[in-house]
């Protein structure tokens, strides 16, 4: 004779589903902060490959992918995607940037590269070639009125697409 089983009852059910629930809201804001630490990382990455790509441009063909100018200057929106054709062999405009169609960059999409946020790129290019970059070109950097010692600047908004405008202690 096989012995009876009881049903559970509604009040081990609720019990059994509050223990489930206290351990999701545990679990999500870790997966949030990996997830977002993810992201931070893939930024970085992107972004020291972007700073090489163009250093490899100016190596390859002695200016930068954006010309030279008088002065330093923050690319527009217009300037950075024709960048980013140049640097991937992608878009219309490919051959007059890159006449030996050498592909330093790698896009997903032609003339295309959005940070993790979906946003583009903020970059600040030393267009005088005098190696050096006005702080008060580089949004949220306190400028202590010294140059930066580089040929590109390259950041992203982040996820709040707002940026650290305090200065430093």
């Amino acid at each position: 004779m096989k012995p009876s089983r009881r049903p559970f009852t509604l009040i081990e059910l609720l019990v059994t589903m509050a223990i489930i629930a206290v351990l999701a809201g545990i679990l999500l804001p870790v997966i949030r902060s990996a997830m977002i630490a993810t992201k931070v990382g893939r930024a970085k990455s992107e972004i020291q490959s972007l700073i090489t790509a163009m250093k490899l441009y100016e190596t390859e063909y002695d200016i930068m992918p954006c010309g030279y100018g008088s002065t330093d200057a923050a690319l527009s929106s217009a300037t950075y995607d024709t960048i980013i054709s140049f640097l991937s062999q992608t878009g219309s405009d490919k051959e007059e940037g890159n006449a030996r169609d050498l592909k330093i960059l790698n896009v997903k999409k032609a003339g295309e590269y959005p940070d993790p946020w979906k946003n583009r790129y903020n970059i600040v290019a030393d267009m005088d070639a005098d190696d050096a970059i006005d702080k008060g070109l580089v949004v949220g950097m306190y400028d202590d009125g010294k140059d930066l010692t580089h040929s590109v600047v390259v950041w992203s908004a982040g996820p709040d697409k707002k940026y650290n405008t305090s200065t430093p202690s």
